[in-house]
């Protein structure tokens, strides 16, 4: 049984789940699950899928989705000596 929220964001869409139940029980996120599970913006998110090394998104509807494990081992690379924020502030 796959769940639906894995592939289509919608106004409800996880939006009561905590950020650590969506990285646990999902194989795909789309944009809305991502800036759940990091706390950001619409802003921040465009920002961070500019930036070298984030994932690539798949397409198995119209709308983008990225494998969690990707997402998670990408920020996991970030960390005090190379900081994200600072990524991002030179783009």
């Amino acid at each position: 049984n796959i769940d639906k929220g894995v592939f289509m964001a919608n106004k409800t869409d996880n939006i009561s789940t905590p950020s650590v139940d969506i990285v646990k029980e999902n194989i795909f996120v789309n944009t809305i699950q991502i800036m759940r599970i990091f706390g950001i913006t619409r802003g921040t998110f465009d920002k961070w899928k500019k930036t070298d090394g984030f994932p690539k998104a798949l397409y198995l509807s119209k709308r983008p989705i990225w494998k969690t494990d990707d997402i998670m081992a990408w920020a996991f690379s970030f960390n005090e000596e190379r900081p994200l924020w600072k990524l991002i502030d030179e783009h």
